[in-house]
């Protein structure tokens, strides 16, 4: 291809990046990845700023795998969940599970929605099923007290394991104002510890 034509073919390129990438299958490629990535492409031209894309590409491909762990998946790990996937955009793949799975908080869901994270719809899922799947993370993160997180299992493929202790909220007692006061501070504790350690990955590029 001589010069002119080359430049002729990436100038098309650069207008209409979509519809070249979106000729591979549904779940391949350009239609694999989330909308945001998508319309970054779309905005931008493959060719205009390659570098990030590729690592939007990448990283949209395969995000770092996040497992958060509770005694009964009710409220904590899925308050965790909930904001990991929120802040990591796209990033970070974040899920939860329980040792002991029970029914979801029903102050949590209330004090979630509250700040516009809608959780009702959630399930509580037990850690042995997750383990019996034998899907593996990149992080297991047990957000339970000292002695609960000591029964969690070693979950296969190396993934690092990291403790944050927040209190449980079904333990709160009191009357109900005071009871919703505390889950909205556990709720913004555990808010801040996931958007730190979001910051402290992309500090050291996602190890």
């Amino acid at each position: 291809m001589d010069e002119p034509q080359a430049v002729a073919a990436t100038f098309r390129l650069r207008l209409r990046p979509q519809a070249i990438l979106s000729t591979q299958p549904e779940g391949c490629g350009y239609n694999a990845l989330p909308s945001p990535f998508r319309h970054t492409i779309v905005m931008k031209g493959i060719f205009t700023n390659t570098p990030r894309l590729l690592l939007l590409w990448l990283t949209a491909m395969n995000p770092i795998k996040v497992l958060f762990v509770c005694v009964h998946n009710s409220a904590r790990s899925q308050m965790a969940e909930a904001f990991l996937n929120h802040f990591g955009n796209g990033r970070l793949a974040g899920e939860s599970a329980g040792l002991e799975p029970g029914k979801l908080n029903p102050r949590v869901v209330q004090v979630m929605q509250e700040i516009g994270f809608d959780i009702s719809g959630n399930q509580t899922r037990s850690v042995s099923d997750i383990l019996d799947g034998g899907k593996q993370f990149d992080y297991v993160v047990t957000v339970c007290d000292e002695a609960s997180a000591e029964k969690c299992p070693v979950f296969p493929g190396g993934g690092q394991r990291l403790h944050w202790g927040f209190p449980d909220p079904s333990s709160v007692t009191g009357p109900e104002e005071e009871i919703v006061r505390r889950t909205r501070e556990i709720r913004d504790a555990i808010r801040g510890k996931v958007r730190c350690w979001i910051e402290e990955l992309n500090a050291r590029g996602g190890d």
